[in-house]
């Protein structure tokens, strides 16, 4: 039975300098299998091993593969499983808490936006839509006031208004957005009147990005004045974590995902009687004034109503367990992506066995603090 020891010896040394080399722990097994094997013939090839011993190595090799082979699809199952359990249902009694609430919606007129204020509406809240336009169907219950997200006034008047009105905001969906036809605007060259190249329009980004973090900026402002808190939720993409070639369009919303992600760990630290929470959604191809049903039967893409997005989105409002997460909807299939499967991508595959980029912002900060108190 020596020969079956062998081989896992071998395999131990592999697997030893693989993570000696700065290889994750944590990395699916089915992911190194085939990496593993290889390693090992070319280990026993240098030896000589295979030249004497021919008949017995290649059986342990087999021998290894099959094991390797067995566990492997254990594991590659339960990762599936996983996968499949991240999915979930929105269901109206989860949103019942929100009877009463004052909401504020960018781009709210049509689309997401205005789904979503339907929904709001039927939870019996109040809800005031910052938009260009108003809906083209009145509702009770929502006021609209003329907004331009990328104008800081306009912003601003909003929320003044709505808090004027009704002494407080409790939620706030930074929805408005704009997109781009494919391409890149940074492939286009415009010269003026003097011959010399002309900036590119940045339009896309003024308002998905900076608007986002000016409607968010406002939402602080009012929600740190009141004692019960509040809630932000975000509009970013699929496009925001996937390759798109409209390429203003993309880099907005990563950048939507990233003001997310740099605010959560700031908010944790603040020092207010209540929470103050800030989640996104990332949905997949949806028909709103962006994309319509025609245009997405020409090229065949499979889009989902706006509904089913809006859902995502107050939920998000609703459950205040909720904070740092993204909810990717595609297809009218609901699953938490940030804390179940980016995250811990990045931490246990890409960075592993190093400490978190803001552990160190941590640190400094509480030096800092520590610094003036002293």
């Amino acid at each position: 039975m020596a020969f079956l020891r062998l081989p896992y010896s071998v395999a131990y040394r592999v697997e030893r300098d693989r993570l000696a080399m700065g290889a994750s722990r944590h990395m699916p097994h089915c992911l190194l299998r085939f990496d593993i094997i290889i390693r090992f013939v070319i280990y026993v090839q240098m030896r000589g091993y295979l030249r004497r011993h021919q008949n017995m190595w290649l059986g342990g090799v087999l021998l290894y593969s099959n094991l390797v082979e067995v566990h492997d699809s254990a594991r590659c199952t339960q990762v599936a499983e996983t996968m499949q359990a991240r999915e979930f249902s929105i269901s109206n009694h989860e949103l019942r808490n929100l009877k009463g609430q004052i909401i504020i919606i960018t781009g709210g007129a049509a689309g997401i936006g205005l789904a979503t204020s339907k929904i709001l509406l039927e939870q019996g809240c109040t809800v005031i839509v910052g938009d260009l336009n108003p809906p083209a169907i009145s509702f009770e219950g929502v006021v609209f006031h003329r907004t331009n997200v990328a104008l800081w006034e306009d912003l601003r008047s909003l929320f003044k208004t709505a808090y004027a009105r009704y002494g407080r905001i409790d939620h706030v969906f930074a929805n408005a957005g704009i997109s781009e036809t494919a391409g890149s605007t940074y492939l286009k060259e415009e010269f003026g009147t003097d011959g010399e190249l002309e900036e590119p329009d940045h339009s896309i980004t003024d308002l998905n990005v900076t608007g986002t973090a000016n409607t968010c900026f406002l939402a602080l402002h009012y929600m740190r004045r009141q004692p019960t808190g509040g809630s932000m939720v975000v509009t970013s993409s699929i496009t925001g974590f996937q390759v798109f070639r409209s390429t203003q369009y993309t880099m907005s919303k990563h950048a939507v995902l990233g003001f997310m992600r740099g605010l959560v760990p700031n908010l944790k630290a603040l020092d207010h009687e209540a929470t103050i929470r800030i989640n996104a959604i990332t949905p997949s191809w949806t028909l709103t004034g962006l994309l319509s049903q025609e245009a997405a039967d020409t090229i065949g893409i499979p889009a989902q109503e706006p509904e089913a997005v809006a859902l995502a989105a107050v939920l998000l409002m609703a459950d205040q367990s909720r904070q740092g997460q993204v909810i990717y909807i595609g297809s009218g299939k609901y699953k938490e992506i940030e804390h179940s499967i980016l995250s811990p991508a990045v931490e246990d595959i890409i960075v592993s066995g190093e400490e978190r980029a803001d552990t160190y912002m941590e640190r400094l900060a509480q030096k800092l603090a520590a610094d003036k108190d002293g």
